[in-house]
């Protein structure tokens, strides 16, 4: 498996694989509109097909992790920590001090990842994600570097 850059080629698979890993997905517009602007964003491949998609923001000092998803059938096998760390490197050599990232309060197997990479819990958003049934709270992660 390797990571590279995405392109605008890849979108469509990204799009899927968002799809099947979590709910309220980015639709392919808003992908399309995150490679046209100042999101970075990688993706790991296997044998030519994609298996996960990782998105950042930088702002400053500051990097923003603004979507991750690796495709179900590949979950649990590392390939989030790879991405995220290759993230992380890339934040690091570009001048970031920290990562804040939000994520629902329900998604505990997201919680316990983002803490096994040094996450710490700093703060929760009030109703702000959209939710089956009206919304739902995120939990802001700070990771120092």
């Amino acid at each position: 498996m390797k990571i590279r850059n995405w392109i605008k080629d890849d979108v469509p698979q990204v799009s899927e694989i968002a799809e099947a890993a979590m709910p309220f997905p980015w639709s392919e517009k808003f992908f399309y509109d995150c490679l046209k602007s100042n999101y970075y964003g990688w993706v790991m491949e296997s044998d030519h097909h994609l298996v996960g998609f990782i998105v950042i923001l930088m702002q400053e000092k500051e990097c923003q992790l603004m979507n991750i998803a690796v495709a179900p059938r590949y979950q649990r096998k590392g390939v989030a920590s790879q991405l995220l760390q290759h993230a992380l490197h890339y934040a690091k050599t570009h001048h970031a001090t920290r990562l804040l990232l939000e994520v629902r309060k329900s998604n505990r197997s997201a919680i316990e990842f983002y803490k096994k990479a040094g996450g710490v819990e700093i703060g929760v958003r009030k109703n702000y994600y959209p939710a089956e049934k009206g919304r739902e709270d995120a939990l802001v992660f700070n990771l120092n570097f």
